[in-house]
């Protein structure tokens, strides 16, 4: 079967080919030519309706992947909402403490600290100057910078802590 850009090419042929016939002999054309027009316009339309049809699978077959794609998502959380339910839980009964048996091995790794958020709240009267920025009228805490002068001087009473947090191994 030929392609479109073909059967548009012989289209444009049969066409010319009867405007020339048809001045040749005053306006009539050949039945000939005729029917090989109408020829090419029905594989022209076959060659349209294949397109459309595989446009129409194409779409539904994209919907049901989309489809799918979201029914594995929602898989996919469930089962990582459970596996984080289950570590919590597992954290707070062994409390921190090694767990082993023949078939798994339960340990507890401190977590490094999240420079942001391990200072949980500040006396900004006590904070250094230096540490403080000033943003039209609203004064706010450099807590990096802080957390570091904080941790080489050992000035601890400028700010309150958040507590540790561990991450639970289990393999």
């Amino acid at each position: 079967m030929a392609t479109l850009n073909e059967i548009n090419a012989e289209l444009e042929e049969l066409i010319a080919e009867a405007f020339e016939t048809a001045e040749e002999n005053g306006g009539e054309i050949p039945e000939a030519l005729i029917e090989a027009l109408e020829s090419v316009e029905l594989e022209k339309n076959a060659k349209l309706e294949g397109y459309a049809l595989l446009i129409k699978e194409a779409v539904g077959m994209a919907k049901l992947i989309k489809a799918e794609e979201a029914a594995l998502a929602r898989r996919r959380a469930t089962h990582e909402n459970k596996a984080a339910w289950l570590k919590e839980r597992l954290s707070f009964e062994l409390g921190g403490k090694a767990f082993e048996t023949p078939r798994v091995k339960v340990s507890f790794r401190k977590g490094a600290p999240q420079l942001d958020k391990s200072i949980d709240s500040v006396e900004i009267d006590k904070v250094p100057a230096e540490f403080v920025k000033v943003v039209p009228e609203i004064k706010s805490v450099m807590k990096r910078e802080l957390l570091a002068y904080i941790k080489a001087n050992g000035e601890t009473e400028i700010a309150k802590f958040a507590p540790v947090k561990y991450s639970v191994q289990v393999k």
